[in-house]
């Protein structure tokens, strides 16, 4: 015959055992979630500096582009004569009215396409959020056996 101390502690014991489990799989699954947390705070904390970056750096590629095209613009006037008084030896008065009128029209069209763009970045800009707040609830201390 079992002594009835023995099948008490024994059911006794393994009743802790497996408390002692669930505590156990409870805390390893709050450690992967924690891990889960940091890393997509990690991650978002990236995102929205690298966001942050290409925004405060607008400004510099903006004035950047401005002045090249400028610059682009300012020879422009330097190369034309002499393009004007090749073209003027080739084509006729009638024929080089027909050339300036498509090289007005495909800068007009070039221009307002620039224009529209533009727009549309800025707007596009305007409606992106800087940064959403992230809130992390607060770790609560662990469950010990």
């Amino acid at each position: 015959m079992t002594d009835p101390n023995v099948a008490l502690r024994t059911s006794l014991y393994a009743a802790v055992g497996a408390g002692d489990a669930v505590v156990q799989a409870v805390a390893d699954v709050v450690a992967q979630v924690r891990e889960r947390a940091e890393f997509t705070q990690s991650d978002v904390n990236d995102r929205v500096e690298t966001a942050r970056e290409r925004i405060a750096s607008v400004p510099a590629d903006l004035t950047e582009t401005i002045e090249s095209l400028r610059s682009r613009l300012g020879e422009l006037p330097a190369e034309l004569p002499e393009e004007l008084a090749d073209l003027r030896e080739r084509f006729s008065a009638e024929e080089l009215r027909k050339v300036a009128e498509a090289y007005l029209k495909v800068a007009s069209d070039l221009y307002t396409a620039f224009a529209e763009r533009g727009e549309e970045t800025i707007e596009r800009l305007r409606q992106q959020p800087l940064s959403k707040s992230v809130s992390v609830a607060p770790r609560r201390p662990s469950v010990t056996s």
